[in-house]
């Protein structure tokens, strides 16, 4: 017991040295800021996600500014204007010019006189060479065709001299049962049925006289195919918008449209 005793002591000495004769190894807790004492402003955050400062009476949850400076969807919505139907088809007319110029070229080819001689010939090799000797894009509807178990290489026999490339189509066309329709930019070969079923709507600007007097020549176009207007429960329909005629018709039925209204036209400038 004396030997421990011996030993702890100078030990003790030892550790009271190193400790500053403070009597204890822990350090003693910061003291209190007095009041009133200037604080240290806050560590700013490194990865900058410090909130912002309210002021007085702002809410913290309110929406902040958008940085893009877009608006929101509501407001978007709100911003976008509402056509009216006639603005609607106003841009429906604009769109479609082109359209109408490459399908007013393909009628005015149809016009154009034709020589060719088919001896059982595939029926898509004779549209291919129809189609390069007009410049006029020509496409069969192999599906409309299948459908009537119809193929593109069934043969077709046809030779004629000096006739429309119009009338030449037809005969060729009819031993099969098959037609075509303008439609999408190209002249298009399918079925009867299908042609029956297609009602390309095509747009024809009026003169003066003639949108001066439009229900007259509403009722004039009504005449042509009779049974095949809404009016009596058919299919077709005419309106006018403004000064511009829409027809939705059968393609039959648009070329007998195109050649009143040229006649009426013409009428009127005498």
């Amino acid at each position: 017991m004396m030997v421990m005793r011996a030993f702890c002591l100078p030990v003790f000495a030892a550790a009271m040295v190193a400790f500053g004769n403070s009597g204890s190894a822990i350090a003693d807790p910061p003291s209190p800021i007095p009041p009133g004492a200037p604080q240290a402003p806050p560590a700013s955050d490194p990865f900058g996600n410090n909130p912002p400062r309210l002021g007085n009476g702002a809410d913290p949850l309110a929406p902040q500014a958008d940085p893009f400076q877009q608006p929101s969807a509501r407001n978007r919505v709100k911003q976008t204007p509402l056509l009216t139907t006639e603005e609607a088809v106003q841009n429906s007319i604009a769109k479609s010019v082109n359209t109408q110029i490459v399908e007013q070229r393909i009628r005015a080819a149809l016009d154009d006189e034709t020589t060719h001689s088919f001896i059982e010939q595939p029926l898509s090799d004779a549209i291919a060479i129809l189609s390069r000797a007009h410049k006029i894009p020509m496409v069969i509807d192999n599906r409309a065709l299948d459908e009537i178990g119809i193929s593109s290489e069934d043969t077709v026999t046809l030779s004629l001299e000096k006739v429309s490339l119009r009338s030449f189509l037809r005969l060729l066309l009819r031993d099969l049962a098959l037609t075509y329709v303008i439609n999408d930019e190209t002249l298009q070969i399918t079925t009867l049925e299908a042609a029956e079923n297609d009602m390309p709507i095509r747009l024809h600007r009026l003169d003066s006289a003639l949108a001066a007097d439009k229900e007259a020549v509403v009722k004039a176009i009504q005449l042509i195919d009779p049974n095949t207007w809404d009016v009596v429960g058919g299919p077709s329909s005419v309106v006018v918008v403004g000064d511009t005629l829409v027809v939705a018709a059968k393609e039959t039925t648009h070329e007998k449209v195109n050649k009143l209204l040229e006649e009426l036209t013409n009428t009127s400038t005498e």
